[in-house]
């Protein structure tokens, strides 16, 4: 067996790829994330390295060199040759990096949190709420978006307290997320708004965050599960009633004929 690192140019993954002989379907969505990011220059150098077994033929690293060639980027790979052939079977059993496990390693202390508000802070700047359709977040990104929005980390803190106020009803994700996307508007209103519709105090009937509260207790006891989707736009259907001052007294949204609302 052999390493080495070398440049990989668009012209020499060509030719490497001509070595792929028995190598799983190509995922092209894979490529595409992998090409914008070798773009961007967020792709970096980690040592895995593209393998070769003992014929020469191309055992692992296909998206990686069908990505330099999409994105016309040379990337520093390290390249290992001369396996047995049986090692195919035991490649990439291993669990792929995730955001939470890098902002663990760059010391974050609530990481996993982070991560989740991120994702879900970024798929709701969307606009779309549908995590499916915003396509995978790198986890670059992440680490990027939490340099630019450190306030998260204040907002995941305050959120735990909240959480165990309103006995579960909405998840630290939840909670730190709108506390943060609220706040950008009004952080006082922000911290108002979630405090009264954890704890309850200081609600009477008509409020519309006493409304809205009565509506997530009444789904989490229930036997029927609120789509994630409809219980963002409630809250944020409570979130901007409560800001203009008004007094509903339920809160309903229809994915069919209702537009997903904005925050205000």
């Amino acid at each position: 067996m052999k390493t080495e690192v070398r440049t990989i140019t668009p012209v020499v993954a060509t030719e490497m790829l001509k070595k792929n002989l028995n190598n799983r379907k190509v995922s092209e969505n894979h490529v595409r994330f992998l090409a914008e990011e070798m773009r961007n220059g967020n792709w970096l150098f980690d040592g895995q390295p593209l393998r070769f077994d003992e014929d020469n033929v191309l055992i692992d690293g296909q998206h990686r060199l069908n990505a330099i060639i999409k994105s016309q980027t040379s990337q520093n790979l390290l390249i290992v040759t001369g396996l047995k052939k049986e090692s195919f079977k035991v490649m990439d059993t291993g669990k792929n990096r995730n955001a939470a496990d890098a902002l663990s390693i760059n010391g974050e202390q609530y990481y996993s949190t982070i991560a989740s508000c991120a994702k879900f802070i970024i798929m709701l700047k969307s606009g779309t709420s549908d995590r499916n359709r915003i396509g995978r977040t790198s986890n670059s990104n992440i680490v990027k978006w939490l340099d630019n929005n450190r306030a998260i980390v204040d907002h995941i803190k305050t959120s735990d307290k909240l959480k165990h106020a309103f006995s579960g009803v909405l998840t630290n994700t939840y909670i730190a997320s709108f506390l943060f996307l609220f706040a950008e508007n009004d952080a006082v209103a922000s911290e108002d708004f979630m405090r009264k519709l954890c704890t309850g105090l200081d609600l009477s009937e008509k409020d519309p965050i006493f409304v809205l509260r009565r509506t997530l207790i009444k789904e989490k006891t229930s036997k029927w599960n609120m789509p994630p989707k409809d219980k963002q736009a409630l809250i944020i259907k409570g979130w901007n009633a409560y800001r203009l001052g008004k007094t509903p007294k339920f809160f309903r949204w229809n994915k069919d004929t209702d537009a997903f609302p904005n925050i205000i």
